[in-house]
């Protein structure tokens, strides 16, 4: 396909998805629709113009937007704006030749008549305060933008002359036949068939989802937040809505595996065909799938496996979606929906470094996917997912689940230097006053070599372990992995009573000494029911089984504990020295 046929592709995309959609021209946050063709502009865009591109102060105008999602390279680190060249690129002087990858993207606002583009390195002052201040913002940058050009073709690479427009061989189909197209018998033109030589599922998951861009957190949520996307690859270009599955330039859907796995059963031709995850990811973020708390928790895992240049960032880089998504559980939990027998339900929910406080028995019991790791240097406190510097992941839900800890208070940073008036979504949560019960817990290595491991599989909620991206397989070896422990109480080893994991060794807040394993402290978080057996038939004979939500906890002086793990017990006498004890004041670091 050629440049130009691109362009008018992309405008009858652009066209048709917001005549359509409406869910398309919604904010995530409250719902409310908007005009694409007329938002607040960025505090600073490009001017693209019939003859070049200049730098403009746009804050406080209106009007319609590009965004541009690419990976930093040298390249880019030359073109970039500086306190030494911002006043000059201010003042209208023509910014000339930029990267490959940046003057396609103009081209492609130029020819569609846009008059703005954002580009990050441009658009912000790099290595100033003008950073420390516009981070905050790129995630409504993204949103409101008419489209998202995702750069993660042979332009995304440092390659002279490289270019995401270049036609690539793999880009035409090896057998097109033109056939007449008349109406009335006159002919009125040609219609083209062509054989599809590639599968659109399997070529989106390892262009786009499994790229080198989309590894990086910040790209994360410019692809969550973005309308809309154009992804240009080395073999195939797709767009992307929030309100169908992607689609190829020659309208190849990215369809569901299982209907791909359908076809191929059905003409006969069927081979295995791996289900992996994400095929359409913005699809799985929409309101209309789940609520929005449920989808906070999926937004976490997904971007927990990213990485960051600059791991302060980790705050930052995911502080778009927590507004956004924030905004909506509010509206939700105001609407009466949500957890009404927890005390913890606000109003105005309260963003707790990551967590959610009408939630914390649910939030504070992330599980951690990978080997330890160093803890990340961006100051999260240890019971925020955040300060976990790999993937994380949460246990299902349980429907009957009640929570037992108590937020009292906390204590958060002050606000970034120069940033004013924004969400408390920027302001990272030190520590928690908690009320709450705890227990010395014996924990064992090993748990698959325990008895009882059938049932604790069965119905006690042992994680799932997401697939390698690349492969669609375990990321987990019996070397490198984090195994769940065996939960015993004190006094009885050999009697596994739950299971735990740890992002950090336990012996490091070893309560006791004992030649069977660690003891250690276990806080009571949460409580569901479970039970083996039909679930109906279960609850009316009450024959379920009270579970305990914990997480593992050491004491560093003070009344002031930090998270060491989480993990589920269900053995009654370790619950009934919970429930023996009185709820106390603690801190939690």
């Amino acid at each position: 396909m050629k440049a130009a046929e691109y362009i008018a592709a992309i405008g009858d995309w652009i066209r048709g998805c917001i005549s359509c959609h409406e869910g398309c021209c919604k904010a995530v946050s409250d719902g409310a629709t908007f005009d694409p063709y007329l938002v607040k502009l960025p505090t600073r865009c490009i001017e693209v113009t019939a003859t070049g591109a200049r730098l403009r102060d746009t804050l406080g105008s209106t009007g319609c937007y590009v965004t541009m999602s690419h990976r930093w390279n040298p390249v880019t680190e030359t073109f970039k704006t500086t306190p030494s060249n911002y006043q000059e690129r201010i003042s209208g002087v023509d910014l000339g030749p930029l990267s490959k990858n940046f003057d396609d993207a103009i081209a492609i606002v130029r020819r569609l008549g846009i008059q703005y583009i954002w580009i990050d390195s441009i658009c912000i002052i790099q290595g100033s305060e003008d950073w420390d201040q516009e981070k905050w913002k790129m995630g409504q940058y993204y949103q409101h933008a008419l489209f998202t050009i995702s750069a993660i073709g042979r332009g995304a690479r440092p390659i002279h002359g490289s270019s995401f427009l270049d036609p690539s061989p793999a880009r035409a189909p090896k057998s097109l036949v033109r056939l007449p197209f008349r109406q009335e018998g006159v002919r009125k033109g040609s219609v083209y068939l062509y054989r599809r030589d590639h599968n659109a599922y399997l070529l989106f998951h390892t262009d786009v989802n499994n790229s080198e861009l989309h590894s990086r957190g910040w790209v994360f949520q410019e692809r969550l937040l973005s309308k809309r996307i154009i992804y240009f690859t080395h073999r195939e270009s797709f767009l992307e809505c929030c309100s169908q599955l992607p689609q190829s330039f020659c309208n190849d859907m990215v369809k569901p595996p299982s209907l791909e796995v359908q076809e191929r059963l059905m003409f006969g031709t069927f081979r295995s065909v791996p289900i992996l995850p994400h095929y359409g990811l913005k699809l799985n973020f929409t309101m209309e799938h789940d609520s929005p708390l449920n989808i906070w928790y999926t937004i976490a895992t997904s971007y927990s496996a990213t990485t960051l240049t600059n791991k302060c960032d980790h705050l930052a880089a995911i502080s778009g979606a927590a507004f956004e998504y924030g905004q909506a559980i509010e509206k939700q939990v105001g609407n009466g929906e949500g957890n009404k027998k927890g005390k913890q339900v606000q109003t105005i929910p309260q963003y707790l470094s990551g967590l959610w406080l009408q939630d914390i028995h649910h939030g504070l019991i992330w599980l951690t996917e990978d080997i330890q790791s160093p803890p990340c240097v961006c100051g999260a406190p240890s019971w925020s997912w955040l300060s976990y510097q790999g993937a994380v992941n949460w246990p299902p839900r349980g429907i009957q689940a009640q929570p037992a800890l108590k937020v009292l208070s906390a204590e958060c940073e002050p606000a970034p230097q120069g940033v004013h008036n924004l969400p408390e979504v920027v302001i990272m949560t030190l520590q928690l006053r908690v009320k709450a019960t705890m227990q010395p817990v014996l924990v064992v290595p090993g748990l698959q070599d325990r008895s009882r491991v059938g049932q604790l599989t069965d119905t006690l909620f042992l994680p799932q372990f997401r697939p390698n991206r690349q492969t669609g397989t375990s990321t987990r070896t019996k070397q490198d992995s984090n195994e769940p422990y065996a939960v015993c109480h004190p006094n009885s080893p050999d009697l596994t009573g739950g299971w735990a994991m740890f992002e950090r060794s336990p012996e490091v807040g070893q309560w006791a000494d004992t030649p069977s394993g660690t003891v250690t402290l276990a806080v009571h978080v949460g409580s569901r029911r479970t039970g083996d057996g039909n679930a109906l038939i279960r609850d009316f004979l009450n024959l379920g089984r009270t579970v305990y939500e914990v997480i593992f906890v050491e004491s560093i002086g003070n009344n002031t504990f930090r998270r060491l793990g989480a993990g589920m017990i269900f053995d009654c006498n370790v619950i009934k020295g919970f429930q023996r004890d009185e709820e106390i004041e603690i801190i939690l670091k």
